[in-house]
């Protein structure tokens, strides 16, 4: 009797065992990811699963955060309160789940680091199934948690929470992935700038993965603004609810609402930029929803290989009470520095310093003796511009005269009153528009071109431009 064995292929198998190892982890999908994972205990606003319908712009920056998105940095400048710590702990979770590599988290200092690990982090990690048993917390030799180091069981990742003061924790680390939280907070260390060393720690992985999120602050010299400035600079669009014009919800237009001698905060509204209609809080869970036509427009596009960026505020958040955020500003309103706190906590912008403005009877002065009194178009000015600002019960006029360079100088400055449709402030505007001013020479010269801000009662400013002959005047935008 004989017996026939057939043995296994031990390179079939080594192969196969290699193609187990070796084949790439399935894409993630970042928010369903966070769907499945994630719940939020009592202690949040929103108790239970994580809902996208709550925040939907927040799909497309996690969609860009994703590994299979080809865009190395990602910066979020936004309001406080509106969600990003929650995005950069979705990020960073998901990758230390399906994408496990070494990730990196700093924040300004390390006592920073070190209160988000622990009221933060470790909540986050109690709410998401898929962590809470994966990752193991480094001990100090007395065996206390040191709150800094999380790693996989399986060696395959782990996460280092760090201080960008301290040069030593952005040192010897290659992360693969990293969050920048509170970026305009940080400060140059020992070894200067820790923007610039935090970025070093992924030089090596050409995939990396960056992602830079604050609240600005001062600018010249926010960092979040500086990283937003470089990228798409996308803005979230909404449509109107009277005409379906889209447009981003902008403290400019907020800010109109609140104009006059007596402000109500409980009016605050926006205005549609295009009918004019009133855009009220009311409207926002409609305005946001992108099944409405909601989307991210960029103002870049062709810079999202590279760099995405993003800009949100508290109007869009189902947290954001408009009448609130009227009284706020209204009564930070003439004190600088509850000013710069409210534009960077509420309306996420940075405070813009200029250098101390001299008088302006200085700056007539000034302008007298070398020759260039009010009214008169100096040497060197050779294109007259007029532009009109539209305000409620008066338009404000601007003559500026251009020269070689952008060169420029103020001619005259007029305030005509009446709204924009009154037909004797329109009057007003065609006699000026024929009006005339000596120049140095003795020559007295007309406007070269007008221009009119529509962005406000915008019907009413093309009607009257209509009437006007076809390339002397245009209606723009004013920003």
């Amino acid at each position: 009797m004989s017996f026939h064995f057939r043995l296994a292929d031990a390179e079939a198998l080594s192969l196969d065992v290699m193609a187990d190892v070796m084949e790439p982890p399935p894409p993630i999908d970042l928010e369903q990811w966070a769907v499945d994972n994630v719940v939020f205990g009592n202690e949040s606003e929103f108790k239970g699963s994580y809902n996208p319908n709550l925040f939907p712009f927040f799909s497309r920056i996690l969609e860009v955060l994703s590994p299979e998105h080809p865009c190395r940095e990602v910066s979020l400048r936004k309001s406080a309160q509106i969600g990003g710590t929650i995005l950069a702990m979705v990020f960073t979770g998901s990758y230390l789940d399906r994408s496990p590599r070494p990730l990196l988290y700093t924040h300004p200092t390390d006592g920073n680091a070190v209160r988000w690990s622990k009221t933060k982090w470790k909540k986050f990690l109690l709410g998401t199934s898929a962590l809470r048993d994966v990752l193991v917390e480094e001990r100090s030799r007395d065996g206390s948690r040191t709150n800094t180091y999380f790693e996989r069981k399986d060696g395959r990742g782990e996460l280092v929470v760090a201080g960008a003061n301290s040069p030593a924790q952005l040192s010897m680390y290659t992360a693969r992935a990293q969050v920048q939280d509170d970026l305009a907070k940080w400060e140059d260390n020992a070894a200067g700038d820790p923007e610039g060393q935090a970025d070093s720690r992924s030089e090596g992985a050409p995939s990396a993965k960056i992602f830079k999120i604050s609240t600005p602050l001062v600018s010249p010299g926010c960092r979040i603004t500086a990283g937003y400035e470089r990228g798409t600079q996308e803005q979230y669009n909404v449509p109107c609810p009277h005409c379906r014009h889209m447009q981003p919800l902008e403290w400019e237009n907020f800010l109109k609402s609140l104009d006059g001698d007596d402000p109500k905060p409980e009016a605050a509204h926006f205005t549609c930029v295009s009918c004019g209609g009133v855009i009220e809080e009311r409207h926002r869970a409609w305005l946001v929803d992108p099944k409405n036509g909601a989307r991210w427009v960029a103002e870049y596009p062709d810079r999202e290989p590279f760099c995405c960026s993003f800009y949100i505020w508290s109007v869009y958040s189902p947290l954001g009470d408009w009448r609130r955020l009227a009284k706020q500003w209204l009564d930070a309103r003439g004190d600088p520095e509850k000013e710069k706190n409210f534009l960077n906590d509420k309306v996420g912008l940075a405070f813009h310093i200029a250098g101390e403005a001299p008088p302006w009877e200085e700056i007539r002065n000034r302008a007298n003796e070398h020759g260039h009194p009010l009214g008169t178009i100096p040497a060197g000015g050779i294109f007259l511009t007029i532009g009109a600002d539209c305000q409620g019960d008066r338009v404000e006029v601007h003559v500026k005269a251009f020269g070689r360079d952008l060169r420029r100088w103020t001619v005259d400055y007029r305030i005509i009153d009446g709204h924009i449709s009154d037909q004797r402030t329109q009057a007003a505007l065609r006699a000026l528009r024929k009006e005339t001013w000596p120049d140095a020479f003795g020559n007295r010269r007309g406007i070269d071109q007008m221009a009119i801000d529509a962005g406000n009662w915008m019907s009413d400013v093309l009607d009257f431009v209509k009437t006007l002959p076809a390339g002397e005047v245009m209606a723009v935008r004013g920003a």
